[in-house]
């Protein structure tokens, strides 16, 4: 029994299932445009790291991000995104954003990606980060992407 302290205490022992705050970071918007990005980039985007000693007391983590870009149109309007554990070369599922067409005109939709690992059998330190690129890696599927527009925020949880 702790007696005293916070949710951090050492000594308090969580029940199999229970959902703990591990950690959450922002990067601030960067107003940078980019053309061309066909292969997986995380150049301004938002990452955590979660120390050997915090993946060991988890059997499963949940990352979240969220963040939104502008973009114009080439052929379609298809950014890419996916959260990747960098660590371990382990990727989300990549969603695309957008539209189909070349309509004229920009969108700056809201992303949110949600990844999801059992982690029972790995110690070792894990670097979370969102990726973005063109959609499909085809410079046809956007036009100009300024993939951090108003910022993004990321938020890890561990499992027990």
């Amino acid at each position: 029994t702790v007696t005293a302290g916070n949710l951090s205490n050492t000594a308090i022992v969580y029940p199999a299932g229970h959902v703990v705050f591990i950690d959450h970071a922002t990067v601030a918007a960067s107003g940078t445009s980019v053309t061309g990005q066909t292969s997986w980039t995380s150049t301004n985007m938002v990452s955590i790291t979660v120390s050997a000693a915090n993946i060991a007391k988890y059997s499963k983590i949940l990352v979240q991000a969220v963040g939104n870009y502008w973009s114009t149109p080439a052929t379609h309007n298809y950014p890419e995104w996916r959260i990747a554990e960098t660590t371990d070369t382990v990727y989300g599922q990549a969603i695309q954003t957008g539209h189909q067409g070349t309509t004229p005109g920009e969108i700056t939709p809201v992303v949110t990606l949600v990844y999801y690992e059992d982690i029972s059998a790995q110690t070792d330190e894990h670097i979370f980060v969102v990726q973005w690129r063109e959609g499909n890696g085809t410079d046809a599927y956007v036009g100009t992407v300024v993939p951090n527009l108003r910022g993004w925020y990321m938020t890890i949880w561990g499992i027990v």
